[in-house]
């Protein structure tokens, strides 16, 4: 009983992740067509690079014109390429 569930846990998690980013790429797509507001009502638009800088803010990684002392890079171990709709 215990594998069944596990599975169906495994295949709910990947299912929903599918419906996420169809839902960011369907947002990404219709931004010129389509407002979207934040959360004090503002219009924005889901450019890639705001998308970017969401899932950085989220994952806690510093903003994308910082510079890491001494070194001038910034490790930036994920990066938002793309999204595919069929």
């Amino acid at each position: 009983m215990g594998r069944v569930r596990a599975c169906s846990t495994v295949t709910w998690k990947i299912a929903t992740d599918r419906i996420y980013r169809l839902m960011i790429a369907q947002r990404i797509r219709h931004r010129d067509s389509v407002e979207a507001t934040n959360t004090q009502g503002i219009a924005v638009r889901h450019t890639p690079e705001f998308v970017s800088e969401l899932f950085d803010e989220e994952l806690g990684l510093p903003p994308r014109n910082a510079k890491a002392e001494g070194s001038g890079k910034v490790h930036r171990p994920f990066r938002f390429r793309s999204a595919q709709i069929s």
